[in-house]
């Protein structure tokens, strides 16, 4: 009996490990039989609801298995103990990878989700058949310093007061803290650097 305790409480243990050990939220569409997709969203902070509302089912249409989900601690992906490192991302992008039996896929990385797939990419290139970016990062600190240095010189222009405050906290953040890329976004969101346009016709081959 004490023996069968102790293998139940094991299993137990495993078991919520597990379950917190990738994101909660996940979607996808389409035959798993098909070629998988895997879509990373932007952010950090984001979510994939755009592309799942408006893109995802019509890949699905074009022979593609699409996996949509949100980020550990991101969106609809609730954890208060997510660590927002590379590492703990590729993780749970591999966990995706096991749970649906996927060898290799084509990765569609949007803004900071471009960061991450090609990163990915470059880790893992045996699991990635192709990367598609879109409106992505390419150098993270030189794209947060034009954006706070643009950003700046249009809120001087508006004289806005409120936002140059903004401005001034953010620049004596941490520039490798989820704070400071935050801030960065929400200023290119203001100033309309941003802009979520997917482009179809990049699968329709």
């Amino acid at each position: 009996m004490k023996r069968f305790l102790v293998a139940l409480s094991f299993l137990i243990l495993f078991f919520v490990n597990f379950i917190h050990a990738q994101p909660s939220y996940i979607k996808t569409f389409g035959d798993p039989k098909d070629k998988p997709l895997i879509f990373l969203h932007g952010g950090p902070g984001s979510n994939a609801g755009s592309f799942e509302i408006t893109t995802a089912e019509q890949i699905s249409a074009m022979g593609y298995f699409v996996v949509v989900y949100d980020r550990r601690g991101e969106g609809r992906s609730v954890d208060y103990n997510a660590k927002y490192t590379f590492r703990q991302t590729f993780k749970d992008l591999n966990a995706i990878y096991r749970r649906y039996s996927i060898k290799k896929a084509t990765l569609i990385g949007y803004s900071f989700g471009g960061v991450l797939g090609t990163l990915y990419a470059e880790k893992y290139s045996e699991k990635v058949s192709s990367l598609v970016l879109l409106s992505s990062l390419l150098s993270l600190q030189d794209t947060y310093a034009t954006i706070i240095a643009k950003s700046d010189s249009i809120f001087k222009a508006k004289n806005d007061t409120s936002a140059l405050r903004d401005i001034a906290i953010t620049k004596k953040m941490d520039s490798s803290s989820i704070e400071f890329r935050l801030s960065c976004f929400a200023f290119a969101t203001q100033t309309v650097f941003l802009k979520h346009r997917i482009q179809m016709n990049c699968l329709s081959h």
